[in-house]
């Protein structure tokens, strides 16, 4: 019987993006506010409508 094929891919954090600037940081959690232009960030990885 095949085995199956498993994604070997682990995120060692979440990957946030800055609104005004478009910076990103890998981090554990929301950093608040980005380190280059002081703009709110948001989580990448959440679909954003």
């Amino acid at each position: 019987m095949p085995t199956a094929n498993i994604d070997p891919y682990e995120s060692s954090g979440s990957l946030f993006e800055c609104v005004e600037c478009g910076g990103r940081v890998e981090a554990e959690s929301n950093p608040g506010k980005c380190d280059g232009c002081g703009g709110e960030v948001r989580n990448l990885s959440v679909h954003q409508e």
